[in-house]
């Protein structure tokens, strides 16, 4: 799943691609913040059970994404803006985080 975003994005990250998707381009990039959760929680998983090593570097990135999204969060609220569909990143992450702990359940 990651693999086809980023593919995704991959090949639509060109200035003409940008051009012909207009508006859309830019919803469709924010999809990395989906991303990375799975991407993260992937590396987790593999590295746990082919190494036996806690990637810490791929958790500290997940971690200060988290940390970032929250903090965005938390700082647009207190500013008075209530609307929450502005925290584009924080759901994207969240969602990703759901998905990446159905998907690598065990």
């Amino acid at each position: 799943m990651a693999i086809g975003v980023l593919l995704l994005m991959l090949l639509t990250s060109s200035l003409w691609s940008q051009r012909k998707l207009g508006r859309n381009w830019k919803p469709l990039h924010s999809l990395i913040w989906f991303v990375i959760p799975i991407a993260a929680v992937h590396v987790y998983l593999a590295s746990t059970e082919y190494v036996g090593v806690v990637p810490i570097p791929a958790m500290s990135a997940l971690a200060l994404i988290l940390l970032f999204c929250l903090c965005e969060a938390l700082l647009g609220f207190m500013a008075g803006d209530r609307d929450w569909k502005h925290y584009r990143h924080l759901w994207f992450v969240l969602a990703g985080s759901v998905v990446a702990t159905i998907l690598f359940w065990k």
